[in-house]
């Protein structure tokens, strides 16, 4: 004859089962969130459709990010899949324009203004502004970007990423938006988990306005 189950092996097998669900959620990613902050009221997405916007490098507490995994040529592909009609530059060559040592010192404060949303410093530097070579300037930065591993052995991955974007013919900003994210997924990268987090705060700027030949209105 079979010897009955007891209540206390029941709670025990359901325990195991209820702790295996916990950790099964545990792993999968908790995705991204995207604020938008700031809009020019005449700003849109007929303003931004057709026109060419430079991406630059992540700025982070260090300066420019030099990872090849985040450079600007493949944030570039990433904006491009994102808006179909943004024509997107990535050739920083204008500041070749700038060789003397008070020219290259003037590209350095253009940087490190942008790096701190100096809206009243950025509208100083005109001579910077007129050979970006392109209408406008996409300057994301990495507010943190941290990797924690409990005692448990599970690692999360945080991120907090700010982006503007510049109007380069009138020196003014017509766009903010932050993006935060999570995950406890050990199979994602931290270049896939920064593409995730880029690509929500490209997906968060205004919509097309869809042209007139095209069959999607």
């Amino acid at each position: 004859m079979n010897s009955p189950i007891s209540l206390k092996k029941i709670f025990c097998v359901a325990l195991c089962l209820a702790g295996q669900l916990w950790l099964a959620s545990c792993t999968a990613p908790l995705g991204m969130y995207a604020r938008q902050d700031y809009c020019h009221p005449a700003f849109n997405g007929g303003a931004l459709a057709d026109q060419s916007v430079l991406i630059l490098p992540l700025f982070t507490k260090y300066g420019f990010d030099t990872s090849q995994a985040l450079s600007p040529v493949r944030q570039a592909s990433l904006l491009a899949s994102v808006k179909k009609r943004v024509v997107v530059k990535t050739d920083r060559s204008f500041e070749k324009t700038f060789i003397t040592p008070a020219g290259k010192a003037m590209v350095d404060s253009f940087y490190l203004r942008l790096s701190r949303s100096d809206v009243i410093g950025l509208q100083s530097l005109d001579s910077v502004w007129k050979h970006l070579d392109a209408r406008y300037c996409l300057a994301v930065r990495v507010l943190y970007a941290v990797s924690i591993k409990s005692f448990s052995g599970v690692r999360k991955k945080k991120v907090h990423l700010e982006g503007e974007l510049w109007d380069a013919d009138n020196m003014a900003l017509v766009w903010r938006a932050e993006v935060t994210g999570a995950t406890l997924d050990p199979a994602v990268t931290d270049a896939e988990f920064f593409r995730s987090a880029l690509s929500s705060m490209y997906a968060a700027l205004p919509q097309d306005i869809p042209a007139i030949n095209e069959k999607n209105w």
